[in-house]
């Protein structure tokens, strides 16, 4: 039974029917939760790389890293005692020299005066 009151609406741009796209069957997407935060995910990623038999071996990469570099550091400190060492033999050597350098002066001068020696 239809009413008295009842008009058909003959507007089209209200009777048009306006397009859904279904996301969820043709996209792969599925409708659930909320993803994770990015802080809880951090920290599940480190706990997962941090486990005792992990896809990717995070702490022998670590252990071999800082074998490294610690090696690096030390190569490091031998050159430089290294430099150190020929700096010092350097200023002793120069210091004998400068510790020679006026007698050899002294007596090429008086030789070249003709003074009596």
């Amino acid at each position: 039974m239809v009413s008295k009151n009842y008009k058909p609406c003959t507007d089209p741009a209200k009777t048009t029917p306006y397009l859904v796209e279904r996301r969820t069957g043709l996209r792969g997407q599925h409708i659930g939760a909320a993803p994770a935060p990015r802080g809880s995910m951090r920290r599940q990623t480190l706990a997962l790389l941090n486990e005792r038999d992990p896809e990717i071996p995070y702490v022998k990469f670590e252990n071999a890293l800082r074998d490294l570099v610690c090696s690096f550091m030390e190569r490091q400190d031998r050159m430089n005692g290294e430099l150190l060492r020929r700096m010092i033999d350097l200023q002793y050597r120069m210091e004998d020299i400068e510790a020679d350098l006026p007698v050899v002066n002294r007596k090429e001068h008086a030789n070249d005066a003709g003074a009596p020696q």
